[in-house]
């Protein structure tokens, strides 16, 4: 079983590394990102979910999606990062086509994801759970130079924990931790990479009210703070009341409430 999660963990961070060619995705990094859906139709099958859908997406904002379950909320992130295709339309960052995308570089400067299910080792700590996401990222340099780089990355680490509210909780196992904890040290994870765009997939959906608004909240920060896209794909109200716009799935396209 540690080893499944083990696998399934780095296979995660692996598959999605993303970047543009050099000259877009330095460009990308320079300036003012917008991440835009034109006209996205996607079905599994017969089974329609997006139906020219189209929106978008600028820095410095928090978005919710909303609709009920089977809408397409989840697909909608997949489609935003390259995990599927659509069938008819685009959808660009930057006006990159993220199906265009090299997935081979980089890890996280662009998009990561957050899961309701946290995607954490549990037999790890909490300062390891980080690292693995940026050895990860930068597992072409070589194990020295990841060791002497990831020494440095030590004190950010700090710091983030600090950001999210976990100060003093490197050292401990994650599978130690309440749901709420680990929510916030998949944050963590997420914004040490400094990613452009957050993609975060029902982050409250196993969360008591409490742990919902302070997650809610946090997100709203980091769009805030650091320029990023922030995407929460959501049932739940109060996560809605946080952010800065609201986007519901309706008759299988993109309806700004």
């Amino acid at each position: 079983m540690s080893h499944h999660i083990w696998r399934d963990t780095t296979l995660f961070f692996f598959s999605h590394q993303e970047a543009f060619n050099d000259g877009n995705y330095r460009d990308a990094l320079e300036r003012d990102l917008m991440l835009e859906l034109d006209h996205v139709g996607f079905s599994y099958g017969k089974r329609l979910i997006l139906d020219n859908a189209s929106a978008l997406f600028e820095e410095g904002s928090t978005t919710a999606i909303m609709g009920p379950s089977g809408s397409g909320k989840t697909t909608l992130l997949r489609l935003m990062d390259g995990s599927l295709q659509p069938d008819t339309g685009s959808v660009t960052i930057d006006g990159a086509n993220v199906n265009s995308i090299n997935r081979k570089n980089l890890l996280g400067s662009l998009c990561m994801r957050i899961f309701q299910d946290y995607k954490l080792i549990p037999y790890l700590d909490v300062r390891e759970n980080i690292t693995l996401a940026f050895e990860a990222t930068h597992k072409n340099l070589g194990q020295t130079k990841i060791k002497e780089t990831s020494r440095a990355e030590n004190n950010t680490i700090d710091n983030l924990l600090e950001e999210v509210h976990l100060a003093g909780y490197a050292n401990h196992l994650a599978g130690q931790l309440s749901g709420g904890e680990q929510q916030r040290v998949a944050i963590a994870r997420a914004i040490a990479m400094k990613p452009r765009v957050i993609l975060a997939d029902e982050p409250t959906g196993a969360l008591d009210e409490e742990n919902t608004q302070a997650i809610a909240t946090l997100l709203s920060d980091i769009a805030h703070k650091e320029g990023s896209i922030v995407i929460i794909a959501t049932h739940d109200a109060t996560v809605a009341q946080h952010s800065d716009r609201i986007v519901r799935i309706q008759d299988h396209k993109l309806v700004e409430q």
